[in-house]
């Protein structure tokens, strides 16, 4: 590794496309975030390292924009200074300042260990929480063994008054979809496997979108639902018969996501050229469930439509 092919490698994060670095980083990585900040924890794969970008991304509308200021190489290893210039969905300036140390097998990173302003980022999270009011009440009431479709009056301690909207969204959710919406942490490591997902189908590696997939998964298409047993959506074709080269102003969602099961909605993206042209506008629609080795996708429905 060199110092500028490593400047090559994290350029895409300044832009905060996550999947594009992601390329280069190992499924199995042994990640540390080091810290006692909501991202800091070890982590044992791609896609549960991948949620902390995603997390993120959820108070970054533009992601981290991480720009590399300083690298040191000396043989597979590498220290990598970053500074974050993104900012947060109330207006704060996460000026987060980042030094990750790397070992690389070839250039895929095989382990990490990375640094930041625990501060900085716990802060972030407080001025941006993730969780809408209804969940965050959620959350609160079920840690103190109330009943989910409670009609109490009075907010309890540390909980912030509903607004009438809010408390008749309340009352009304059925109390397997208030459980349902406590744990965020089903989100996360499901938009952890769509990242993955993304960054499998760009590098055109077939065999990780394969770990991704529950066969045979239905493919929703041309007015029926088929079972396929190989994914119906291959980047290597896209290449040769429409000059793919990559995907831009992704929008997408975790729509719902329960203990073993959730929905992935792609709003809209732009499939590109090399040259920046526009080829087709993609949206899709992805189910997913959980298996003993991880989120998987069993079902999936898109609709192209030409520049």
């Amino acid at each position: 590794m060199t110092p500028d092919r490593i400047r090559q490698i994290f350029k895409s994060l300044e832009t905060g496309d996550s999947a594009a670095f992601f390329a280069h980083v190992a499924d199995d990585v042994d990640w540390t975030v080091m810290g006692t900040h909501p991202l800091a924890g070890h982590y044992h794969s791609k896609a549960a390292y991948a949620g902390t970008f995603a997390k993120l991304g959820k108070v970054l509308p533009q992601g981290a924009q991480l720009h590399v200021e300083h690298v040191v190489v000396k043989d597979d290893e590498a220290v990598v200074e970053l500074r974050s210039l993104a900012t947060a969905t109330n207006g704060m300036r996460f000026d987060n300042r980042y030094c990750m140390v790397l070992a690389f097998d070839g250039e895929t990173i095989v382990r990490g260990r990375s640094y930041l302003d625990s501060a900085m980022v716990a802060r972030l999270f407080e001025e941006n929480p993730i969780a809408s009011q209804l969940t965050a009440t959620l959350k609160m009431r079920t840690a103190q063994r109330l009943p989910l479709n409670s009609t109490h009056a009075q907010p309890l301690k540390g909980e912030q008054p509903m607004n009438t909207n809010t408390a008749t969204e309340y009352r009304n959710l059925p109390p397997a979809a208030l459980t349902e919406s406590v744990d965020e942490r089903n989100r996360d490591e499901v938009l952890a496997t769509y990242t993955a997902y993304l960054t499998a189908f760009r590098a055109n590696d077939v065999s990780a979108i394969d770990r991704l997939v529950q066969y045979p998964p239905a493919y929703i298409g041309d007015g029926k639902t088929t079972l396929v047993d190989t994914f119906p959506i291959k980047p290597a074709d896209l290449m040769a018969a429409k000059q793919w080269h990559d995907t831009k102003d992704s929008s997408h969602e975790v729509v719902f996501a329960s203990a073993d099961k959730a929905h992935v909605i792609l709003r809209q993206a732009t499939r590109i050229r090399a040259d920046g042209s526009a080829i087709e506008t993609v949206s899709a629609f992805y189910a997913l469930t959980r298996t003993p080795s991880g989120w998987k996708f069993f079902a999936l429905s898109d609709i192209t439509i030409p520049a």
